[in-house]
């Protein structure tokens, strides 16, 4: 018989090779031994490999479980959030990321997915707003910005222009 942790490097090395319906099998069998203490990360790794292979509503409802084990932790905000980024659903996603960022006001790639989230659905300066605070919490990933379809309209604004010069990031 198979200890947890082997099933687990079993259940991340089909979700490696991309094999994710046979990755959320492995993980089940995993959450379902016998002794198996419920954690946020394995329920995540298991909504995630549910979510890859389609199977939409169990990674949902695996993701919901995670996050009220234990609710104040970053993992748990971060898999419903990845949940709903994945599935588009943009209203969900934004309301998770501010509840997180209320925990965590300094994680500066969640202050950037609400900006990127606040350009595509054009409040301007709402996305400014957060921009600023992601650029003042140490986020530098000008690639990401630039090649990000939600901040189309937003990076060519003089107004990025001057954030950009505002921390040195021109």
């Amino acid at each position: 018989s198979l200890n947890q942790r082997t099933i687990e490097f079993i259940a991340y090395s089909y979700t490696l090779s991309k094999d994710y319906a046979e990755g959320a099998k492995w993980y089940q069998k995993m959450v379902s031994l016998e002794g198996f203490v419920d954690n946020t990360l394995d329920l995540n790794s298991l909504a995630y490999t549910l979510l890859l292979s389609g199977q939409k509503e169990k990674a949902l409802e695996v993701y919901q479980k995670a996050k009220a084990i234990m609710p104040q932790t970053e993992h748990s905000y971060q898999g419903l959030i990845e949940y709903y980024f994945y599935t588009n659903d943009t209203k969900n996603a934004e309301k998770e990321l501010k509840d997180y960022i209320l925990m965590f006001p300094r994680d500066s790639y969640a202050l950037y997915l609400i900006a990127s989230l606040c350009g595509v659905s054009g409040r301007e300066e709402e996305c400014f707003t957060y921009l600023d605070l992601a650029f003042a919490n140490g986020f530098k990933d000008l690639d990401r910005l630039t090649t990000d379809p939600n901040l189309v309209n937003i990076i060519n604004k003089n107004s990025y222009t001057l954030l950009l010069k505002k921390y040195g990031l021109h």
